[in-house]
C-alpha cells in the first residue's frame, strides 16, 4: 500500500520588495506565467525609476547645502573687509559670486520641486500597479 503525504506550503512576497533575481527564481521554478512576469518586471522598472529620482533629488539637495555653506564663508569674508579700494573690488566679486549662487540655488530648488512631482506621480503609478495586480499560483 502506498501512502501519499501532502503538505501545504505557503510563501508570501511583498511586491514592493520584489527584485529581478526573485522574478528569475519564480520563472526558473515555473511559479509564474509570462503575463505575470511582464507585470512584475514592470513593477521592478517603476521601482528603479523612483530610486533614480530619489538619487537626483538627494544630489540636488546636497548641492543646495554646499552652496549655503559656501555663501556663509563668503559673507564672513565680506564682514572682514575694511573698505580699501582693493577690498572694494573683492567685495564686488563676492557680491557677484553670491548672486550667481543664489541663481543656482533657485534653479536647484525648481529642479527639486519638479523631480519630487515626478517621483510622486511615479510612486502613485507604482502603488496602483501593485494594488491592481492579483495572482494566485498553485504548484
Amino acid at each position: 500500500m502506498v501512502v501519499k503525504e501532502y503538505r501545504f506550503v505557503s510563501n508570501r512576497w511583498m511586491l514592493t520588495g520584489v527584485t529581478d533575481n526573485e522574478i528569475k527564481f519564480f520563472l526558473d521554478q515555473k511559479m509564474i506565467n509570462p503575463e505575470l512576469e511582464k507585470a512584475l518586471r514592470s513593477i521592478v522598472t517603476r521601482k528603479n525609476d523612483i530610486a533614480v529620482l530619489d538619487a537626483i533629488i538627494t544630489g540636488r539637495r546636497a548641492q543646495v547645502t554646499t552652496i549655503a555653506e559656501d555663501q556663509q564663508r563668503v559673507r564672513e569674508n565680506m564682514k572682514a573687509l575694511k573698505g580699501s579700494s582693493e577690498e572694494k573690488a573683492l567685495l564686488e566679486r563676492y557680491v557677484r559670486e553670491l548672486n550667481e549662487q543664489e541663481d543656482r540655488v533657485q534653479a536647484l530648488r525648481k529642479e527639486i520641486s519638479e523631480m519630487q512631482q515626478k517621483r510622486d506621480v511615479a510612486q502613485t503609478t507604482l502603488n496602483t500597479m501593485i494594488e491592481t495586480l492579483q495572482m494566485e499560483v498553485t504548484l
